[in-house]
């Protein structure tokens, strides 16, 4: 099936526990390792590729598309295009709220990208899973 390779157990969707419990476990740990100068961006990846794993089953328990987290991560890649357009982390661009310049629109596409990854995260996070079996598998317990 080409449903095996979502993860190492096989399983196809994950409920919100098991869902809270990872993301917290990789939030913190991507933290810690992330905090490692010069390489810990590097060593982050193992945990930036089971979050996608994990938000992907969330998302099938929900009877939804593993496709749908690249919502967000358009805007987060439009926000980091833009950042370097203006400049990136040689010249920054300061806060402004002044929609007329360009730091002005980062700013608030900034927020925007921010208010679009707690609504998805949200979203996923507290929405119930569907009852029984669905396409993507057996529903989870939990």
């Amino acid at each position: 099936s080409w449903h095996g390779a979502d993860n190492c157990a096989g399983e196809r969707v994950a409920g919100r526990r098991e869902w809270w419990l990872t993301m917290l476990g990789n939030t913190l740990a991507s933290a810690i390792v992330g905090a490692v100068p010069t390489i810990g961006t590097l060593l982050t990846l193992p945990w930036i590729i089971a979050t996608l794993a994990t938000n992907a089953r969330r998302l099938h328990d929900l009877s939804l598309s593993a496709w749908l987290q690249l919502i967000p991560m358009a805007f987060g890649l439009a926000i980091a295009v833009f950042y370097f357009y203006l400049g990136g982390p040689d010249n920054p661009p300061e806060p402004s709220w002044v929609l007329a310049s360009p730091a002005g629109l980062f700013t608030i596409a900034s927020a925007v990208t921010a208010f679009v990854y707690l609504a998805f995260y949200v979203w996923i996070g507290f929405v119930p899973g569907r009852k029984g079996s669905n396409v993507f598998g057996e529903a989870d317990p939990a």
